[in-house]
């Protein structure tokens, strides 16, 4: 990394060039037995690399107000990043790993539910299967006040795992009780 003066790096100038000058760390290669934990981490940071380049290749181009919406998007990326990977203990660390893939699965299926009449077409059934599948495992640590909330996120998954009926209740349902905003 090169070396500036503390002057020049208070300067706009020289914050653009530390951004720059920013060189990335290589994703690993992943395999069969990485743990999703690690995936996740090196994708968000993967994201915040993508939108660092983004930003500056706007701003060279006078994108001003493109460029700023890149970057706040790279730094809720950062804080989701955060989240997941600077808890004090490997205990938080996991824990808040898995409250965010719970709220993004979550949404995901909000999402599927809001943009399908029902779930009876293959497509939309699928979909929402997929992400269902995931969401069991890490789905308890966002369910809203409950002295029993492995009972309440069996009760609710058993609700919402269906493929008939309306989705208007299945979304009412899941936005009644999880916390999926962070």
């Amino acid at each position: 990394m090169k070396k500036y003066p503390i002057e020049f790096l208070k300067t706009p100038a020289g914050e653009l060039q530390l951004l720059r000058d920013f060189f990335p760390e290589p994703m690993p290669k992943f395999d069969d037995s990485t743990d999703t934990f690690e995936y996740t981490k090196w994708h968000l940071y993967d994201r915040v690399c993508d939108g660092i380049k983004s930003f500056l290749v706007l701003l060279d181009k006078k994108q001003i107000y493109d460029a700023f919406i890149i970057a706040g998007h790279v730094m809720e990326t950062c804080a989701m990043l955060s989240y997941i990977k600077d808890g004090k203990t490997e205990e938080e660390r996991l824990n808040n790993y898995h409250k965010y893939a719970a709220r993004a699965f979550a949404g995901i299926m909000l999402e599927t539910l809001k943009t399908s009449d029902n779930l009876e077409k293959d497509t939309a059934w699928n979909a929402y299967a997929a992400m269902l599948k995931l969401f069991y495992p890490v789905g308890i640590n966002i369910i809203k006040d409950s002295k029993n909330p492995k009972q309440k996120h069996e009760n609710i998954i058993k609700q919402i795992n269906c493929r008939l009926g309306a989705n208007a209740e299945k979304i009412k349902l899941i936005e009644k009780t999880m916390n999926i905003q962070i």
